[in-house]
């Protein structure tokens, strides 16, 4: 691990008190507790200097140090709640670094444990692309639409729908991001996120 230029850590969020699958986090897949897979892939990239787990829990705590992660700190029970926000878990651990490490890091690359397979290889090209564009702040892991949004619609009442996104277009092979071209649109997925702090 470690990539020289900046410190990059991995940051995993894993609250303890999920309710539709109790104890999700560590509930084993394939032999091994599900927060596992997140930590390996955060070993096997070359960029990640650290891999710190958020948790309120200690069970998931132990499990997480067994598996190679750092677990520094444990999450408040406010900011573990079901809707409690991302940001406020980042937060928590950014003050963590800074007033009880004197450590904080460039870059926090966010990885979910519900999303367990991931290729270490290209979060390593995720982070080399957040550090060549300097006016990059994020940067979220996303796929190919398999339609354009301009196709969506939204329930309102009973069995009325009307459409997200508001178009005049004339016709569906017109809307951005339809099949022919190619699409350009995007729908963000798990895998990873990255923000940069320095």
């Amino acid at each position: 691990m470690g990539g020289g230029q900046s410190k990059v850590f991995a940051l995993i969020p894993a609250r303890g008190g999920s309710k539709g699958v109790p104890k999700k986090n560590i509930k084993l897949l394939g032999g091994y507790p599900l927060i596992a897979y997140s930590i390996a892939a955060a070993k096997l990239c070359p960029l990640v200097d650290r891999i710190v787990v958020s948790t309120d829990s200690e069970d998931i705590a132990n499990i997480s140090k067994k598996y190679g992660a750092d677990v520094p700190f444990l999450r408040p029970a406010e900011l573990a709640t079901d809707s409690s926000p991302d940001r406020d878990f980042i937060l928590h651990a950014l003050a963590y670094f800074e007033r009880q490490e004197r450590n904080t890091p460039e870059y926090i690359v966010h990885l979910r444990p519900t999303t367990p397979l991931r290729d270490p290889a290209l979060m390593a090209e995720a982070i080399e692309c957040i550090r060549n564009n300097s006016e990059a702040t994020s940067l979220r892991s996303a796929h190919p639409a398999p339609e354009s949004p301009f196709k969506w619609f939204t329930r309102t009442i009973g069995v009325t729908f009307t459409a997200s996104i508001e178009t005049r277009l004339p016709g569906t092979q017109t809307f951005p991001g339809s099949p022919s071209p190619p699409s350009t649109s995007l729908m963000a997925t798990s895998m990873f996120c990255a923000f940069r702090f320095c």
